[in-house]
This record gives C-alpha cells, structure tokens and sequence, in this order.
C-alpha cells in the first residue's frame, strides 16, 4: 500500500520490518516527464521555487528543451529520495 499526502515523500513498507525499500513522492512516474506547472499541481514545490533552484544550481536534474524545461521522473523520485530526513538518527 502506498502512503503518500500531497507532495509529501512517505517509504512504502513491503513487509512488518521497519525496512524501507521504496518511496512515493506525489504520484511521479519515473518513466513520465513533468513540467514545474505539473509538479507544483501535485504539490510539491511551487514554480517559483523550482526556477529558483535552477539559477541557482539547485534542485533536480532537468532538461531543457528550447524554452521548455522538463523534469524526468526518475530523476525527481532521485532527488526526493536522496534528500529525505531522518530526524533522530
């Protein structure tokens, strides 16, 4: 069973351990693009931030393609994961 709350990165637990051996964020599908409208409707950062991050230097791998930038989901389901806390460990 999938646990996820909009935008809000959750494990999926495959067994009765605490093991965690998957995650969701918002209902990406690493196979799809997304564009920063896409992923701030799903709730998980608005645009803004997003194009912040890219000046920046920050934030998820993207593609930019002519003056579209896109976002591939195995790479934002990457980052989320890479960047998840584990408060009190």
């Amino acid at each position: 069973m999938n646990h996820s709350n909009a935008g809000v990165i959750l494990p999926e637990r495959k067994s009765q351990s605490n093991d965690i051996t998957d995650f969701t964020v918002a209902g990406i599908e690493p196979d799809k693009v997304y564009t920063d409208v896409d992923l701030e409707e799903k709730g998980l950062n608005k645009r803004t931030t997003f194009k912040q991050w890219r000046s920046q230097g920050k934030g998820p791998p993207y593609i930019k393609a002519g003056s579209r930038v896109i976002y591939a989901g195995h790479d934002l389901i990457d980052y989320y994961k890479q960047n998840r806390v584990n408060p009190g460990t």
